[in-house]
């Protein structure tokens, strides 16, 4: 015999000798308990365990309730574990898109690179009839040299977009 079922039969056998004799008085005047009764006036042992077999009964749902309880619980916490990874994601989402548009924005040719360099210095210039590609010139900080096109002073730059990614070599 387990170590628990010593306690229960103690606690079954002790429960039987106290209540026994009010539980049989109460018994005998109560037609509603929902279990027989058996014998004339009742059978008090037979009460306890059919109550100790209801309490058996309750346990288990208690414990497949606390069961449902954690369960849920930890699917509370993994859901907003997910969910703060989602508005991690979101707000970096929003602030690269942010950096694009920004980058993407026409600015005033006051705003544009002053100095020339061999590569990299190449801009988007724009005034209201034509947009071009073009850079600094290397002697004259307000004149920019046009790639193609007629020179006409620009009023608006941007950079130029990144080239698109070859699959090939990524």
């Amino acid at each position: 015999m387990s170590e628990k079922d010593k306690i229960d039969w103690a606690a079954d056998a002790n429960v039987e000798h106290l209540c026994g004799s009010i539980l049989a008085a109460d018994v005998r005047n109560n037609d509603d308990l929902g279990f027989p009764l058996g014998g004339e006036g009742g059978d008090a042992v037979a009460v306890i365990r059919a109550l100790a077999a209801e309490r058996e009964s309750l346990r288990s749902k208690l414990a497949e309730a606390e069961r449902e309880r954690d369960e849920a619980k930890n699917n509370i916490l993994a859901w907003s574990d997910a969910h703060a990874d989602m508005e991690a994601s979101r707000d970096a989402a929003l602030a690269e898109l942010a950096k694009l548009r920004a980058e993407a924005e026409w600015r005033l040719i006051s705003e544009a690179p002053q100095k020339a360099s061999l590569f990299g210095s190449d801009v988007l210039l724009a005034n209201a009839k034509q947009v071009t590609v073009g850079h600094p010139t290397r002697f004259d900080k307000d004149k920019f040299t046009m790639i193609s096109g007629k020179y006409t002073p620009p009023t608006h730059f941007r950079p130029l977009p990144s080239p698109p990614k070859d699959p090939a070599h990524d």
